[in-house]
């Protein structure tokens, strides 16, 4: 941690804030650099893109969530990766990816269907929530 203090400063810090917190425009975060604005926007879409939800965080906790639950995950980041490319898009830059990994895609939203259905908003997993948040209780 004290390498990364000396190679990088307070706004690059705030940088990879921003990008791993999300919510934010390239807009807001850069109001007084159009340059980076324009031409850094779609860094903003890599771990939380709140504009499309294609991005890492969620490939993430698929991977992980599918291993550990034994659900089948036919998404494939890495040939996400190979396609993706940063376009302008009505005059913004963004992150595209080809025509030919649609399917891909497809499969990467239906893996989120199947994990709400069978494990996040599963009854059980619900009436467990609720017990901790109306009993004000905290899981050991």
């Amino acid at each position: 941690m004290e390498k990364l203090k000396t190679e990088l400063n307070l706004n690059d810090f705030t940088f990879i804030r921003d990008l791993i917190k999300g919510g934010g425009s390239a807009d807001e975060m850069w109001p007084d650099d159009s340059e980076r604005r324009e031409n850094k926007s779609f860094l903003y879409e890599i771990v939380v893109n709140q504009w499309n939800g294609v991005d890492v965080r969620k490939w993430d906790y698929f991977a992980r969530d599918c291993h550990y639950l034994g659900i089948p995950n036919s998404f494939d980041p890495q040939r996400l990766l190979k396609s993706a490319r940063v376009c302008e898009v009505k005059g913004e830059k963004h992150i595209c990816y080809r025509d030919k990994v649609a399917d891909n895609i497809y499969d990467m939203f239906h893996t989120r269907y199947t994990l709400y259905n069978q494990a996040y908003q599963h009854k059980i997993v619900n009436i467990i929530e609720a017990k901790y948040v109306y009993n004000d209780c905290t899981p050991v």
